[in-house]
């Protein structure tokens, strides 16, 4: 018998696609992403049981360096509480223009690699985005995950929007959610690339 796994900070068993964690490395990849995305009980989850490992290391290699802290509290049944964090301050990095930009060039390398035949003449991100997903090659819920970086990006490149603590997590949570998804389908993403 298999024990079903759930994440130790949150208690989810399933992924942002609504599947079941089917192995410690799906796992380890949401508590990463979420990490990522700026969620703050899973960062101080990871800085109370992993104080050693670098929280802004890409999803994958992050990923990697959980998987023992993970499996300890899974197999720990009594574990202490998790601190929690919910009356301090968002600490929350404004996300940059530059930020955004390479955020955006991860999204559409993986977005090639989703489309190996290549885009079409006169087709940009966003209508490739939505081709693919037409296609069946992109969940919907990941395409809107994507138009927000891909958005908010274009809005800082060319409208020199500067974000608001908010804006910079909504749109970190995004790309971790990307994120996230890509290293369940074995796609490459992000500097771990």
């Amino acid at each position: 018998m298999t024990r079903e796994l759930c994440c130790p900070v949150c208690g989810a068993k399933t992924n942002t696609s609504g599947a079941r964690f089917v192995s410690e490395w799906a796992l380890a990849s949401h508590v990463a992403g979420s990490i990522r995305g700026g969620e703050r009980l899973h960062i101080s989850w990871a800085k109370h049981n992993a104080p050693n490992i670098d929280l802004k290391q890409s999803v994958p290699r992050l990923a990697e360096d959980l998987m023992w802290p993970i499996k300890e509290a899974g197999d720990s049944p009594n574990q202490s509480p998790t601190p929690t964090v919910r009356d301090a301050p968002p600490a929350i990095d404004v996300v940059t223009a530059a930020k955004l930009g390479e955020w955006r060039r991860h999204i559409v390398q993986l977005v090639g690699a989703l489309d190996p035949t290549g885009r079409r003449p006169d087709e940009g991100v966003a209508a490739r985005i939505g081709r693919l997903s037409r296609e069946g090659k992109i969940p919907r819920q990941i395409v809107a995950m994507m138009r927000t970086v891909t958005e908010t990006r274009n809005l800082a490149e060319y409208e020199s929007k500067v974000l608001s603590a908010t804006e910079s997590q909504a749109v970190s949570a995004a790309y971790a959610a990307v994120q996230e998804w890509a290293s369940t389908v074995n796609m490459p993403f992000g500097e771990g690339r």
